[in-house]
């Protein structure tokens, strides 16, 4: 199969159908990257609205995450938000990821929120911890 050839519009159908299988792993998420690249670019972030209960979740998440960066003397990141991008994501750099008592509760009740959590060493000797809350916002169409 000759991706290149394939319309973008076209191309991601493509991918599902036997037809991919003459593509190799990297050709076919190269493809997929391609695909998907082409669909978010023709997005716009004024499409997209807050969806209110994920933005309280979202706000849950932030204001614990941002209350254990300062009780261990470390910083939240800036957040960068696109609203086509639909989630929205906290980072905080610490020296140590350490929580006791009622904080873990309240840790396991804001993890609950999340559909991605990492914990990044730096070059500085601390960690970065990545939150991620899905569908902050909507595309206008899909509310009700």
């Amino acid at each position: 199969m000759d991706i290149d050839s394939l319309m973008d519009d076209e191309l991601l159908p493509v991918l599902f159908t036997e037809a991919s299988d003459e593509l190799d792993d990297e050709e076919w998420c190269k493809a997929v990257g391609r695909a998907y690249h082409s669909v978010y670019d023709k997005l716009d972030d004024r499409d997209f609205v807050v969806n209110p209960p994920q933005m309280e979740k979202f706000a849950k998440v932030f204001r614990f995450f941002k209350k254990v960066a300062k009780n261990l003397g470390g910083k939240m990141r800036p957040i960068d938000i696109s609203p086509k991008e639909r989630c929205c994501g906290i980072t905080m750099r610490i020296p140590a990821f350490d929580i006791w008592g009622d904080d873990i509760r309240e840790f396991c009740d804001a993890a609950s929120e999340l559909s991605a959590l990492g914990f990044y060493p730096v070059n500085d000797r601390c960690i970065d911890v990545s939150t991620n809350v899905p569908d902050v916002f909507i595309h206008k169409d899909e509310l009700k």
